[in-house]
């Protein structure tokens, strides 16, 4: 079992460091904006499609119209 989890670990390496690149990114664009932890966690469960995100980063305003954006659907 123990080696089965260090194979798996190994084999998961190269997902995790781009992860990890993409969250830099992301995160250095939300502290550009002024966005705090809290807003980035509510824009990530609602927005998940990679070039999306950084789309939304930009997008993202102090107040947010949420009732525009469901009629917009």
């Amino acid at each position: 079992m123990k080696s089965e989890l260090i194979a798996g670990a190994k084999a998961n390496l190269p997902v995790a460091a781009s992860a990890m690149a993409y969250g830099s990114v992301l995160g250095v664009l939300a502290a550009q904006k002024d966005l705090s932890w809290l807003d980035m966690v509510y824009m990530n469960s609602a927005v998940f499609a990679g070039a999306a995100q950084f789309v939304m980063v930009d997008m993202w305003t102090g107040q947010l119209p949420v009732i525009e954006r469901l009629y917009s659907r």
